[in-house]
């Protein structure tokens, strides 16, 4: 089985220049804790709620004048959505992930939870 034969969290995406303060409104809209950052259409980060935390909140920085490019993990490590699940488990828990972002034809088509990976792969073996 492929990753993209997965069920993925939708896409939720920022852009690079979009303030931390509208990256945390689409968190509590979307009721998530991870989005990819795009500059343009390629993906080139992520942000999760941890690294608000951490990067911005934590450290006293000015929430309006940190921008999404300012705390993004960057470069982005991503799954390919033509990858077996069983070798993107395996990077998945060499990377310590709970989620990662799948690609598939150079777009960003969704978030791979660890736990569906885990119950597709037991699905297969049962």
């Amino acid at each position: 089985m492929k990753v993209n034969e997965c069920k993925l969290i939708q896409p939720v995406t920022c852009n690079k220049k979009d303030s931390i303060v509208a990256v945390s409104k689409k968190f509590k809209e979307k009721k998530l804790r991870y989005l990819v950052v795009l500059d343009g259409e390629k993906p080139v980060g992520a942000i999760s709620t941890s690294d608000i935390v951490t990067k911005v909140i934590a450290e006293n920085k000015n929430i309006n004048l940190i921008k999404a490019e300012d705390i993004m993990n960057s470069p982005l490590f991503y799954l390919k959505g033509d990858e077996e699940i069983n070798i993107a488990l395996v990077a998945m828990v060499k990377k310590g992930l709970n989620m990662c972002p799948v690609i598939y034809h150079n777009k960003y088509i969704g978030t791979l939870t660890i736990l569906e990976l885990i119950t597709r792969i037991h699905k297969k073996w049962v």
